[in-house]
Parts: structure tokens; sequence; C-alpha cells
């Protein structure tokens, strides 16, 4: 297991606007430290350096991924978290799918990460 702290793994910067929404109690925690000036919301309102959703429905998937692309910046970072196969989390979802429907709506995933054991996170781009 890497020994990073999980928001540089996410590759937060100095002074980022981040949004972070369905994560799991204590999530914001797990994080670590922060970088300096990086401003962290659980409410969506305008546009954010780095937003990270935790979805395990395709229904959900659906439902947010167009609203984060409309409220990412430009050279934003989009994390998508999804319950990893191994977890005890009910989904019906997974890294492959998610790829897929990213596609219909003009984003590819370019990178993932393990969040904890629970969890994976892939970043999409525009």
């Amino acid at each position: 297991m890497s020994t990073k702290p999980l928001s540089q793994k996410l590759w937060m910067r100095p002074n980022y606007r981040v949004l972070i929404t369905g994560g799991p109690e204590g999530y914001l925690e797990s994080l670590g430290k922060l970088p300096n000036g990086v401003k962290v919301s659980e409410f969506l309102d305008g546009e954010y350096d780095l937003i990270q959703v935790f979805v395990t429905t395709r229904r959900d998937l659906e439902r947010v991924l167009p609203l984060m692309k409309k409220h990412l910046g430009p050279k934003g970072l989009l994390w998508l978290s999804y319950p990893k196969g191994t977890s005890r989390v009910s989904t019906d979802i997974n890294r492959d799918t998610i790829r897929a429907y990213a596609t219909t709506v003009g984003l590819t995933a370019v990178g993932l990460v393990s969040i904890d054991d629970t969890w994976s996170a892939l970043r999409l781009k525009a």
C-alpha cells in the first residue's frame, strides 16, 4: 500500500477548489494534510479544480457524471470513486462499465488509484 497521503494520490494542489460528494463517513479526515489554500466543499456550487464523487450504482453514475462534468474547470480533475469488486458493497458497476459510460459523455479514463480496501477511483478527463 502506498505511503503517499490520499490528497497527494488524488493530485490535489495548493489553492485548488475541491468538491467531494457521496464519500463514506470520515472520508475527509482520511485525505490527510491538504496542500495550502485548498478549499473543500461538499455542495455543488460553481466550478472546481478537482471533483471526487462516490457512486455505487449505474443509475447514480448516469445521474451524476454529466452534471459533474459541467462543473469541472478547464484543466480540472474528475475522480469517479466506486466500490472494489472485493468489497462488501453492493454494486452494479466496475472500472470497465464506468470507462464505457464515461466515453458516451465525452470523458476518457486516464488513471486509477486505490482509495482504501473498499474504494477505487478512476480519473477522467474531457
